[in-house]
């Protein structure tokens, strides 16, 4: 008989960037060292499965500080770990003293050298960018907030419209739009287009249909007397756009979802600036439209804002446009540079994706729109539904990473018994010697994002030469050491690995 994989846990506990080299490893692909492991006949590994389940702690399972024996008495109401999984194994999240870091961006990215950074940036200097390249698809229209897209499988709602093929060759606009605030939410109160060569096409201020309870003017620039004055209403808006706006053209803007959902307006070809270009600290932040004018076009814009004045629709999208027309003559990665690669590059292709994600949504996952045709996303709105796709995502995948976030911390016997139901189903839709890893999420006190703020808030004052007279907003040595406790604390998760193997628990 041949013999089955093996893996041995050499250390007390785990840290995550060990976890990814050991499905890095499982899959075929490259990895310095494993010095956390002892694999044996790793070729026979048909799958790594790694399950996120953010609300899972160490507090379902007693708490351990190194490699032990599950203890039943324990998990109750959670039988799937002991029937399946031998040991409980500690595992410490990334972070610094201050912070803890993202798990999902953790499990999938590899942080890359200099050198290699450099080599793709020039590679990608000399490849041409097709604007179609750039347009908003899955899973970005769902993270970007578009309540109604193509394919979305949605009915368009009554009063919403969606523009239609007119009688013209393709056309590149830009739009934005200025709100107020009414009781029922933000309201339209001006609109601009633009189109490729900057010249304006559409330029109106709008009446609201409801009563302005704040006109916004720091932000929009509008004025009681500019509302007083406009009598465009938005149901002419409306026919303006499908007069001017056909569905074979492309529409360039700035979290242009805010604008559209607004406007109750659906559109396919859509290149939106905050999707293009990276945040600094990457997803899932997004960079304001101010920062990148300045930074990449070397150009202040919103000036008015500091004095009140508010913004200038046409002047934003003047700077989409040549945002986009800039990533156009610089390449895919500019904008975008990385600082790390998806595992899915490690490893060697064998199937449709050797990465698959499965997810209510992949903004935490930090993946960048120059690699995400390298990793199959799949995107549902439960976790039953998600747990469903794991079967056929084994089919087409080596490495599936798959979060189940319906579990909360501290569930309920029904909770439980739901989550150990749906970890069975997993379970038995794996096939023979598929690697299967549960990873738990992070114990974080509300406290800390409060004293998180309260230290950034505290510094920025300090650069600026305030003065801080509030005992409350005033950093001190004890502040610190709290935050520094508590998200140690928060650090301290757990993880569990198994082999279907026939004979589990066999890890």
């Amino acid at each position: 008989m041949l013999a089955p994989p093996e893996i041995t846990v050499k250390n007390d506990h785990l840290v995550l960037p060990a976890i990814r080299s050991l499905a890095i490893d499982l899959a075929g692909g490259s990895v310095p060292s494993l010095k956390e492991f002892e694999v044996k006949h790793k070729e026979k590994v048909p799958n790594v499965v790694v399950c996120l389940i953010p609300g899972l702690v160490m507090d379902d399972f007693g708490q351990t500080e190194k490699v032990s024996k599950l203890d039943s008495s324990k998990a109750t109401k959670l039988p799937f770990f002991e029937s399946k999984f031998k040991d409980i194994i500690p595992l410490r999240l990334p972070g610094k003293a201050n912070e803890v870091f993202s798990i999902e961006r953790t499990l999938i990215n590899v942080k890359i050298t200099r050198k290699s950074k450099d080599d793709m940036m020039e590679q990608s200097s000399n490849t041409p960018v097709a604007i179609e390249s750039l347009f908003v698809k899955m899973p970005d229209w769902m993270d970007h907030d578009f309540k109604h897209f193509p394919g979305s499988g949605h009915e368009l709602p009554d009063d919403w419209f969606e523009t239609k093929q007119l009688d013209h060759e393709p056309k590149i606009f830009a739009l934005d739009c200025e709100f107020c605030q009414t009781k029922e939410g933000s309201q339209l109160a001006r609109i601009s287009i633009v189109d490729y060569d900057n010249n304006v096409v559409y330029d109106e201020f709008v009446k609201p249909e409801k009563e302005i309870i704040d006109y916004a003017t720091k932000f929009s620039g509008i004025t009681e007397d500019i509302m007083d004055k406009a009598t465009t209403t938005q149901q002419q808006v409306r026919e303006k756009l499908l007069q001017t706006i056909s569905s074979s053209d492309i529409l360039v803007g700035h979290s242009l979802s805010f604008d559209l959902n607004v406007l109750k307006m659906c559109h396919p070809k859509i290149v939106d600036t905050c999707v293009i270009y990276d945040h600094t600290r990457k997803k899932p932040f997004k960079a304001s439209l101010k920062w990148l004018a300045e930074t990449y076009l070397g150009r202040k814009i919103q000036a008015g804002e500091a004095e009140g004045k508010g913004h200038s629709s046409v002047e934003d999208s003047i700077a989409c446009l040549d945002l986009v027309k800039l990533k156009l003559s610089k390449g895919p990665l500019f904008g975008q540079e990385p600082d790390s690669e998806p595992i899915s590059l490690r490893i060697e292709k064998e199937g449709d994706k050797p990465v698959a994600i499965l997810d209510k949504s992949m903004t935490e996952w930090g993946i960048t729109s120059v690699h995400a045709d390298t990793i199959k996303q799949v995107v549902e709105s439960s976790d039953d539904l998600l747990v469903e796709k794991i079967d056929e995502a084994t089919k087409n995948s080596k490495v599936i990473f798959c979060k189940l976030s319906e579990y909360p911390k501290g569930g309920d016997d029904e909770q439980k018994a739901k989550l150990d139901e749906q970890l069975n189903k997993v379970w038995e839709s794996l096939p023979e010697n598929s690697t299967f890893i549960v990873i738990g999420g992070s114990n974080v006190s509300p406290k800390i994002q409060k004293l998180q703020s309260t230290k950034s808030k505290y510094s920025w004052m300090q650069k600026q030469g305030k003065q801080v007279d509030d005992p409350e907003q005033v950093w001190t040595f004890d502040k610190d050491t709290e935050l520094k406790s508590l998200v140690q604390e928060a650090r301290a998760s757990v993880c569990f690995l198994g082999l279907k193997t026939g004979n589990a628990p066999s890890v």
